[in-house]
């Protein structure tokens, strides 16, 4: 795990963020190019668009799980970070299919289930989000 993901925050690719709340660490939140993913590693390769991010988010604080929080943390960083980057047209994130909650909160925040798809994690929506000009 540790080797694994330390490469991948070592790259330059992978563009990862730490959620505070009040200086607290609850969380983290990051966005990874499609197109400078090595092959095999989670990019979908179907999707080669050079302007095209997968984001991952993770509420690690129990406290803070189903308050809302993930879902205003994903808002202000399309907001403040992905949104002002010229590069990045089109938005991917793939939550479990069961996880009703997350899928909610990506409607909300402007995603579109695009499909659902069998992988060696189960079940998971492929989910993306156009960004206006």
């Amino acid at each position: 795990f540790v080797t694994k993901y330390t490469a991948k925050l070592n790259s330059d690719y992978v563009h990862p963020y730490i959620i505070l709340i009040d200086d607290r660490p609850i969380g983290m939140i990051q966005y990874y190019w499609f197109s400078k993913a090595p092959i095999g590693d989670e990019s979908y390769g179907r999707y080669n668009d050079p302007h095209m991010v997968g984001l991952d988010i993770v509420i690690g604080d129990p406290e803070y799980v189903g308050k809302g929080y993930g879902s205003h943390a994903l808002r202000a960083f399309i907001e403040q970070i992905l949104k002002p980057n010229p590069l990045i047209k089109r938005l991917f994130i793939n939550p479990d299919a069961g996880n009703k909650a997350a899928i909610c909160a990506y409607e909300k925040a402007g995603f579109r289930v695009v499909r659902e798809v069998t992988t060696e994690k189960g079940k998971e929506l492929e989910m993306m989000m156009d960004l206006c000009d």
